[in-house]
């Protein structure tokens, strides 16, 4: 318009938008498995810039803190994953991740990996942040040796493995009695208390300490065994502990 007259025609403006990539998007999450157990991980993104949206693929940018991540084909697990900026074999872009034995605890890993769409990475990493929630693990005899002489006791140091529960905080029970000679609670690790006549006797020394009593004039190597099993007050040793007691020849004089 000059103030009087408008144009009789409307220009046009005709504006025109470059296309800039737009880069996928790594989703963070968190997944929870139990002790001693792997658990399979979709690594999963997103992107705005296809239609339809093509595959994403994966890379591990930073291997986990505590455990291992493996390749994995959806069911079994696949090869160890050792170095950054790995991809993911999977074409779900899924991995394997295994704790350490035993190990336990809420956030008590996390790795991180980025996605790809085939023209360029995610921005920023998306992070896997693992809970490992603790399981009971039940307790372990050990199998013991012990040695003596002819007519002499033995005190026989009674032993078993936990991952939760200290050895001596475990509970020693009497479950085969010996094949020879005679087995007796102690207070003090040397002197004979009350004979152990039954199984399923519970240990009573606080350092689960019994006595072996050989027959008489007895010997052997070895000479005879008995058993045991421990447990933390919920799960009781799988197998027994073996006593192995070997007796060594002492001259007798003649009378």
């Amino acid at each position: 318009s000059d103030g009087t007259l408008t144009s009789a025609t409307a220009g046009v403006v005709t504006v025109s938008i470059s296309n800039v990539h737009d880069a996928p998007v790594s989703e963070s999450a968190t997944v929870s498995t139990n002790e001693d157990t792997g658990v399979i991980i979709m690594l999963n993104g997103s992107t705005v810039e296809y239609n339809p949206v093509p595959g994403l693929s994966a890379q591990v940018t930073v291997l986990p803190t505590l455990g291992s991540v493996y390749q994995t084909d959806g069911v079994t697990r696949g090869s160890l994953i050792t170095s950054v900026n790995t991809n993911v074999t999977d074409g779900e872009n899924r991995v394997w991740y295994e704790p350490v034995l035993h190990g336990h605890g809420s956030s008590y890993t996390t790795f991180s990996f980025r996605m790809y769409d085939g023209t360029g990475y995610s921005a920023s990493a998306g992070v896997i942040t693992v809970d490992v929630v603790s399981v009971n693990d039940g307790p372990h005899a050990l199998n013991i040796s012990a040695s003596g002489d002819e007519d002499t006791n033995v005190a026989v140091q009674l032993n078993g493995t936990d991952a939760e529960t200290a050895s001596l905080s475990l509970v020693y029970t009497i479950t085969s009695l010996p094949t020879a000679g005679s087995i007796y609670q102690t207070t003090d690790g040397s002197t004979l208390g009350a004979q152990i006549t039954s199984t399923n006797t519970v240990v009573s020394n606080a350092n689960k300490f019994v006595i072996f009593e050989p027959v008489a004039n007895m010997r052997g190597v070895p000479y005879a065994t008995f058993e045991y099993t421990v447990s933390d007050g919920t799960l009781t040793s799988a197998t027994a502990g073996v006593v192995t007691v070997s007796i060594s020849n002492v001259h007798d004089a003649p009378v």
